[in-house]
């Protein structure tokens, strides 16, 4: 198992399982491997069903100081952002809880509270699920989204030319997750950003949602997995290269100062850490303002940050000395990396 990939592991299951014709996006269809979501079809005006299911576990995923309340609103962030990167407007989430032993009243409380504050802010609600005695607390949800075929987004429609764009400012939360692991009082006081980007990340459901109406985009993933990982789902996906100029990637002051004072690896932390709740997607060059617009609308910033290219140049970055590199596959595994 130690030498097992999360990839490797989905691998298994997918040569073990069957489909059907009303499941649109899946582990066995062509694209569902790069998707975060099942699609099924409903036969009704065209609409589709959009299915995604994510699990946290405290000590995997739970750096130190997240509250009870914090876990409950990732819980419920994870599942939504996913909807998010495909344009679905969450219908509702039921989640299956596991308790230890050692757990109090007020903490439950607590972790129902933080459940109800991000579904109420995403307009969803959580309609149901089940618990049982686990030996660490887990928390796995199921969100069910809907929309329209037109509708849709996915990772799999980039064509070569189309401009690169992500949303806010990358390597924030990993950011945050570095001092919190520091344990220190002063760096997490002095950081508030980066802290809160680790402990209480937003999806940008309201965003995608209007975007998708547009039907501009032409491939989108959120960037929890990490931006060099996404780039690459994408660019296997759609079959194009990508090419992201370093000096265009927005970064936080805060990102710059702590990976400075800490003499962390600034790149890795950009591109392979993850844990960004941002968006990255393609898009005509054409489009560009209509989307912007969008944005403004929303108070996103949307930053354009390379081009896809032919497939046959890989995913590639040109750093500040115009030197072009290949931007390795490296991202969040839930089997082999740590917080």
């Amino acid at each position: 198992m130690s030498s097992l990939k999360e990839i490797d592991i989905i691998n298994i299951f997918k040569r073990n399982f069957s489909t059907l014709p009303h499941i649109l996006i899946g582990i066995k269809s062509q694209t569902g491997i790069n998707e975060d979501c099942g699609v099924i079809d409903l036969g009704l005006d065209d609409q589709v069903l959009v299915i995604t299911t994510d699990l946290i576990s405290k000590k995997r995923h739970a750096p130190f100081l997240m509250s009870y309340k914090q876990m409950g609103m990732k819980a419920i962030t994870v599942n939504v952002s996913d909807l998010a990167a495909m344009g679905a407007r969450p219908l509702g989430l039921v989640m299956s809880l596991g308790f230890p032993e050692k757990i109090y009243e007020q903490e439950i409380d607590e972790l129902g509270q933080g459940m109800e504050i991000k579904a109420k802010k995403y307009d969803t609600c959580v309609f149901g699920g089940d618990v049982n005695r686990t030996d660490d607390l887990i928390i796995a949800g199921t969100a069910i989204g809907i929309t329209n075929k037109r509708h849709l987004m996915t990772r799999h429609g980039a064509k070569v030319g189309d401009l690169v764009a992500v949303t806010g400012n990358i390597g924030l939360a990993a950011s945050g997750f570095t001092i919190l692991q520091e344990n220190n009082e002063k760096l997490i006081k002095k950081f508030p950003n980066s802290v809160k980007a680790a402990l209480e990340p937003d999806a940008k459901i309201k965003f995608s949602l209007d975007i998708a109406k547009t039907s501009k985009i032409t491939a989108i993933g959120d960037i929890t997995d990490g931006l060099a990982w996404e780039l690459h789902k994408i660019g296997t996906a759609s079959n194009v290269g990508i090419e992201i100029e370093e000096k265009s990637i927005p970064i936080h002051v805060e990102s710059l100062e702590i990976n400075n004072l800490l003499k962390n690896d600034l790149h890795y932390s950009i591109f392979h850490v993850g844990e960004d709740f941002e968006l990255v997607f393609t898009l005509k060059e054409e489009n560009l303002d209509d989307i912007l617009r969008i944005a403004k609308d929303h108070g996103e910033k949307i930053s354009i940050i390379g081009k896809t290219q032919e497939p046959s140049k890989g995913v590639t970055l040109r750093n500040k000395n115009n030197e072009i590199k290949n931007l390795q596959r490296k991202g969040w595994d839930q089997f082999t990396s740590t917080i």
